[in-house]
């Protein structure tokens, strides 16, 4: 059976550079920032979220690994049973 995707809201983090404000943020911490106004922003119940789907251009030290997955870990809002 097919799927029906959609999207609610549009978020992104600010620009940084390196060793500027943002570089005291885990690259985690900032995304799960991100989910969470997500679901804020769109009224919708986080346990309702079927998938998260995250890119990342450079994955490099801090952003290897899972980083999608570690962002809903991370996530106030949506339950770590989001895959």
């Amino acid at each position: 059976m097919p799927h029906t995707a959609y999207i609610v809201e549009c978020v992104r983090t600010a620009g940084g550079k390196k060793n500027g404000r943002l570089s005291t943020v885990h690259p985690v911490d900032l995304g799960a920032m991100v989910l969470d106004e997500l679901v804020t922003r769109s009224g919708i119940d986080g346990s309702k979220v079927d998938e998260v789907i995250v890119g990342c251009v450079s994955q490099v030290g801090a952003q290897t690994g899972n980083i999608g997955r570690m962002m809903v870990l991370a996530s106030k809002k949506l339950p770590m049973t989001v895959p």
